[in-house]
């Protein structure tokens, strides 16, 4: 969700019987009274050794726009695959670790770890076991 004017989140789990993981994520837009916006997108099957574009400025090559520019990644990893991601000049990261263990230019975290990365350029994840992970490329 893309919010703007009268836009109030309402997130819940309908099932009583089943957990849910739920990560709640704002990212501040670049702009104040935007038109809000809804879109979806499954990675149910997403394959697995390489991050998936969610969103972006722009939309591009299928990600959701949003009104700021931030890039949102997801991995779906399974034990040992890895993939890199590397960061342009003056842009910062946050990886949060959704489910897993991964270690991360060589540091390791677990699920619900997370970590804000500037002044580096290329991170690398390799995942220790089955992990979901979620990377900002934030400006």
């Amino acid at each position: 969700m893309a919010a703007g004017t009268g836009v109030r989140p309402s997130e819940f789990n309908p099932y009583r019987e089943n957990k849910a993981l739920f990560l709640q994520i704002w990212i501040k837009p670049d702009q104040l009274g935007a038109f809000p916006r809804y879109a979806g997108q499954s990675f149910k099957n997403a394959d697995s050794r390489k991050l998936h574009g969610v969103t972006s400025k722009t939309g591009r090559e299928g990600s959701i726009a949003i009104n700021q520019d931030a890039d949102l990644w997801l991995a779906k990893l399974e034990s040992g695959d890895r993939d890199d991601h590397t960061l342009k000049a003056g842009r910062h990261a946050w990886v949060q670790v959704a489910g897993g263990e991964i270690t991360l230019n060589g540091t390791k975290f677990s699920a619900g770890d997370a970590a804000a990365v500037s002044e580096e350029t290329d991170l690398e994840l390799r995942a220790d076991e089955k992990s979901q992970v979620l990377l900002f490329d934030l400006n």
